[in-house]
This record gives structure tokens, C-alpha cells and sequence, in this order.
């Protein structure tokens, strides 16, 4: 046994030590993390849209619509945000200006996920939600729906590319430099010209012209795992559970290292199960089960290893120490919180 934990202390916690802090690793776990206000406020309205009170829910069917309209701009179009977001920390990482490569981000992953579609002349449309006559004016229109947490994957990629392709062109000198005196802000906006130009054309040949799908592409080779993982495999919740525990008693933060790859599947998860319920799909029959709430209210109660009733325990110590441990813990506790018992475990391995 003293073996084993020496092999994996020497071996294996260093290596999973670098994951975690690789730069990349870390601006996907920031970019998307940074989205977790917008499906919060999003998920508060969807509860309106599918509200559990019948004579409630009947009153609120002429809103539907407009009460639709924050869901749609928050988790409808999670994956563009997310885009911001992880372009934004990986340009941190690099000390190139991090709204540039946001902008530069953002733009490549609407090339590469929306095709423009066009109506030549008004259209008229019933709206199946309250039966009414609406007319549709003519001109350009995108269609957000790729731009939601399905696509989440396609949004990882491109920011990276985006990214990468900038802070290339950057070191490479391959930019407009502009004489000295000149603002800030302007100097890079030309010295993001060039990058910008070459991250728009290769997504738009890859996309229109190649027609290659990114998104639909990671989607489909993705879809099994995210079921896994993510969906109603009881074996998936498990290993999640226990890799996310592994690193923990290698003394490495485990949603750290994890939450890259599984938080992405969370996500989607989460947002398919927040579409079907928008879309009066009843609470007992969502499409995915171990999504992240799932484990945080019925697995990791008080924290990963369920250390809420250490807690409780503490309260009810004789050991004075115990006792306000246990007062200092409790509120955390409830939100999942646990670094007053890790303190206590740490000082009793």
C-alpha cells in the first residue's frame, strides 16, 4: 500500500499537476465557468415557461414569448459567451490584449457555426404558442440555435485556433505597427488587423466553402461520451465521481484537472435538460441525469467526500476546538463548502 501511494505522490500527482495548470486547460475552465451568471438568470425564466402550477402556467401561456426572450439570449447562445470567455483567459495567459482576442474569437466562431439565410419578400407565420398572426420582414437573418451550449465544443476549438493564429502573427511580427504616441487602444486594433483578417477567412473556407461543419463534426464524435459522462450512464456518474476524488487525495484539486474535460458535457447537459423543460417536458422525465447539479445536491453534500455530517458532528463535539470548527463550517457546508473539514482532515491524516 505504501508503494502504491509513493508511485502515484512521485509519478502520477505530478503529471496531473501540469494538466491542470497548462494554459490551455485553464482558459477553457475560466471561459466557461465565467458563463455560469447568464444560466443562472437564464434558468430562472425558464421555470415560467413550464411553471409546475397549472393555473399559474395558464395565466402565463399569452407571455410565453416574450418570457422565451432571456432564456434565448442567455443559454440559447451559451456557447458564443463561452467563446469570449476562453479566448479572453488564454490571451491573459499570453499578455496579448484580451478584448482583441475576444472580438477575433467571437467572430470566428459565428463563421464558423451560422450561415446567413435571406428572405426576399415578407413572410406571414402563425405562432404556435398564442395562435397569432406574425409577419417575418425581409432581410438577413442567423440563426442562434448553433450558437447554444451543443456547440460548446466548436467553441473551444475556434477560440484556441483564434488565439493562437493572433499571438503567432504577433511574435512572428506579422502586424501593423504604428508610430509611437499613438493610443493604445489603436495601435491594437492595427496590430490585430492582419490576425483578424486571417482567422476570418480561414473559418469562412473551412465552413462555406470547404463545407465543413466543426461544430456538427465534434458533436457527433462527442455525443457518445457526453452520454456517458454527462448523461444517464450510473457507470459514467461513477467515474466522474471517482477521478474527481483520485485527485483530490493526491492532494491536486480535482474539479481543476476535471473540469475542462467534463465541464464542456455538463453544460450541454445542462441546457438540454433546460430545453426540454421549456418545451413542457415534465421535471421527472429530463433527458440527462448526472449533470453537475445532480452531483452537487445528491453526491458531494457539504463538499466532495459528502462532508456536511463531519460538520454536524463537530457541532455536537465535547472538544471545544471541534465545536467551532464545526460553527465556522456549517453555513459553507450547506454551499458546498468544505475547507473547514479539509483543514481537520489534513491535520489528522
Amino acid at each position: 500500500m505504501n508503494g502504491l501511494i509513493t508511485f502515484l505522490e512521485q509519478k502520477v500527482s505530478p503529471i496531473a499537476a501540469k494538466i491542470g495548470g497548462q494554459r490551455h486547460m485553464l482558459a477553457v475552465r475560466k471561459g466557461i465557468i465565467s458563463t455560469l451568471p447568464l444560466t443562472l438568470v437564464g434558468s430562472f425564466f425558464v421555470i415560467f415557461l413550464n411553471f409546475p402550477i397549472p393555473a399559474v402556467a395558464e395565466k402565463l401561456t399569452p407571455f410565453l414569448p416574450i418570457l422565451d426572450i432571456p432564456y434565448r439570449f442567455t443559454v440559447g447562445i451559451l456557447a458564443l459567451y463561452a467563446t469570449f470567455g476562453i479566448a479572453s483567459s488564454l490571451a491573459q495567459s499570453y499578455k496579448l490584449d484580451q478584448l482583441t482576442a475576444g472580438i477575433i474569437a467571437v467572430m470566428s466562431f459565428i463563421v464558423t457555426s451560422i450561415a446567413p439565410a435571406r428572405l426576399w419578400a415578407e413572410v406571414s407565420t402563425t405562432n404556435l404558442t398564442n395562435n397569432k398572426l406574425e409577419i417575418v420582414a425581409a432581410g438577413r437573418y442567423l440563426n442562434i440555435a448553433n450558437l447554444g451550449a451543443q456547440s460548446l465544443f466548436g467553441a473551444i476549438v475556434t477560440a484556441l485556433i483564434s488565439v493562437e493564429i493572433y499571438r503567432f502573427m504577433k511574435v512572428k511580427n506579422i502586424t501593423i505597427k504604428m508610430p509611437e504616441g499613438v493610443p493604445p487602444e489603436v495601435a491594437n486594433s492595427f496590430i490585430a488587423l492582419f490576425p483578424a483578417g486571417a482567422c476570418l477567412i480561414l473559418f469562412w473556407v473551412i465552413r462555406h466553402m470547404l463545407g465543413f461543419d466543426i461544430n456538427a463534426t465534434l458533436s457527433n464524435l462527442l455525443m457518445p461520451l457526453q452520454g456517458f459522462l454527462a448523461g444517464n450512464s450510473l457507470l459514467g456518474g461513477l467515474v466522474t465521481v471517482f477521478l474527481i476524488c483520485f485527485f483530490w487525495i493526491l492532494g491536486i484539486h480535482g474539479p481543476a484537472i476535471m473540469g475542462p474535460v467534463i465541464r464542456p458535457f455538463w453544460e450541454s447537459s445542462i441546457a438540454d435538460n433546460m430545453e426540454a423543460f421549456s418545451n413542457h417536458v415534465a421535471a421527472t422525465e429530463m433527458p440527462n441525469i448526472f449533470t453537475e447539479m445532480f452531483l452537487q445536491w445528491f453526491v458531494w453534500i457539504g463538499g466532495a467526500g459528502a462532508t456536511l455530517a463531519l460538520v454536524c458532528l463537530f457541532l455536537t463535539s465535547k472538544s471545544a476546538y471541534l465545536k467551532e470548527l464545526g460553527k465556522i463550517g456549517f453555513l459553507p457546508g450547506l454551499f458546498n463548502i468544505k475547507g473547514t473539514s479539509n483543514n481537520y482532515q489534513l491535520i489528522h491524516l
